[in-house]
């Protein structure tokens, strides 16, 4: 059989390779309805973890959500997966709405923190999709092997819903005392070793100590571990004729920091930095005044470092950008209303590209200066009825017309340090946020004390 002839036979007796038939509209259609019915169902249920299995879910559930208060009754509780002799099974728990099961999420984390001794040692999460659930097993073990890996370090790792990886900033905490000389060693106390205590109970990455009462002839790793970057001004150093005083910031290792003494002067101040990831620097400044000293020279001096810190952070609020300045000019809401002789919004809007300019020079120099232009403080205070009797006073409520110039530099600023902040807010902390579902009535409702939080 010739080459020819072969190739030929080949040709004809390989299987034909049907082409993918394209997906109707109908289909389409009917996959995008299944897909969004699923995440509202998916958006209702909350999982609880560790849950004993007893045979009594349902009041099991209904005794946590009395404990944490939750108005609203969960309307099912269901088991899921098979059984495992070291852990209980994960419990469902379906809500009447989305704003419930979030709720209810919220609650029981907070009651964990205010109630933990009366409190089951459970965990809740959102309930996921059949996608979610399936990118999770796939990325689930790359997830897990990253958090062990940064576990020292200030950064966690978890799984978006979107389904892509995602870096999450861990909390850091910070610690104040005054201590009255830290190194006191007696018969009935010994500081040292309640300090140490003190750190292991609190967990604390930042530590500022007054009144240390330390000398040169007492070291760094005599006062706190090796985990820490300690910082010192003793009195020894400042006033060698007085005794008491000086002053120690110490920061954990994990954390990149720097301590430019250029910035400090003969006064107990220390200023420290903090290196960060996503933001260049973050300031920490740690101060004593001594009760014999002159008010005027440590205020004077203190406002010194505050204005040098000021010129050496500025990136920490940057400045503006004509390209900024056009993009809010260009999204202003024209059918607000506007302050008295103040400049309309449709001229702002519209004239954006000729405006943006002039006022990217204001806005810069408000920053520099600290100062806010007088004209933009000034508003329209307009009484709009509420209900009632429309003569009574009472049944009225204040509207304020800021100006709109104002307006765009606080929305400005605000987006930069939400963008800054966001990280170190936890959602079980508020209600009503921008990420949070919001209701009649709302505005941010504080449900449990924040913690001190940087982002990297």
């Amino acid at each position: 059989m010739s080459p020819a002839q072969l190739a030929a036979t080949n040709l004809t007796s390989s299987p034909q390779s049907t082409p993918a038939q394209p997906s109707s509209f109908a289909d389409v259609v009917k996959t995008s309805i299944r897909s969004a019915l699923e995440e509202d169902k998916a958006k209702q249920e909350v999982i609880i973890q560790r849950l004993p299995e007893n045979n009594r879910d349902v009041a099991d559930v209904h005794e946590i959500c009395a404990k944490a208060e939750v108005i609203v009754k969960p309307t099912a509780v269901t088991r899921l997966g098979k059984s495992h002799p070291n852990r209980p099974r994960i419990v469902k728990v379906t809500s009447p709405s989305t704003f419930d099961a979030r709720t209810f999420r919220f609650k029981v984390e907070e009651s964990k923190v205010t109630i933990s001794d009366s409190f089951p040692n459970i965990c809740c999460r959102p309930a996921r999709t059949r996608d979610q659930q399936a990118c999770h097993k796939t990325l689930g073990p790359e997830i897990y092997k990253l958090n062990q890996n940064a576990k020292s370090g200030l950064e966690s790792f978890s799984l978006r819903p979107n389904g892509k990886r995602g870096c999450n900033n861990k909390a850091v905490k910070g610690l104040y005392l005054n201590a009255r000389s830290i190194a006191s060693v007696n018969k009935s106390r010994n500081k040292l070793v309640e300090l140490r205590h003190l750190l292991s109970s609190f967990s604390a990455q930042i530590l500022a100590i007054s009144e240390t009462w330390l000398t040169d002839a007492i070291s760094d790793h005599e006062v706190l571990p090796d985990s820490f970057n300690v910082y010192r001004k003793d009195r020894s150093t400042t006033q060698p004729s007085k005794r008491g005083g000086g002053i120690l910031l110490a920061i954990d290792t994990n954390i990149k920091s720097n301590r430019p003494d250029d910035l400090e002067n003969d006064f107990e101040i220390i200023v420290c930095e903090i290196i960060c990831k996503r933001r260049s620097k973050i300031a920490v400044i740690l101060c004593y005044k001594p009760p014999d000293s002159d008010s005027a020279s440590f205020n004077a001096s203190l406002t010194a470092i505050l204005d040098n810190v000021y010129r050496e952070f500025q990136d920490v609020l940057p400045s503006f950008t004509v390209e900024q300045v056009t993009s809010v000019l260009q999204n202003i809401n024209i059918n607000k209303a506007n302050a008295l002789n103040d400049i309309p919004s449709f001229v702002l809007k519209n004239c954006s590209q000729q405006i943006a300019k002039p006022l990217t020079q204001i806005f810069n120099a408000s920053i520099r200066l600290s100062k806010v232009p007088t004209q933009w403080k000034n508003v329209n205070v307009v009484p709009v009825f509420k209900k009632g009797d429309k003569s009574d006073a009472q049944n009225y409520r204040n509207i304020s017309l800021l100006p709109c110039s104002s307006k765009v530099l606080e929305r400005y600023r605000f987006d930069g340090l939400w963008r800054d902040v966001r990280e170190g807010i936890r959602k079980q902390d508020h209600l009503h946020l921008k990420y949070m579902p919001q209701k009649r009535g709302g505005g941010s409702r504080l449900l449990a004390p924040h913690v001190l939080s940087f982002d990297q």
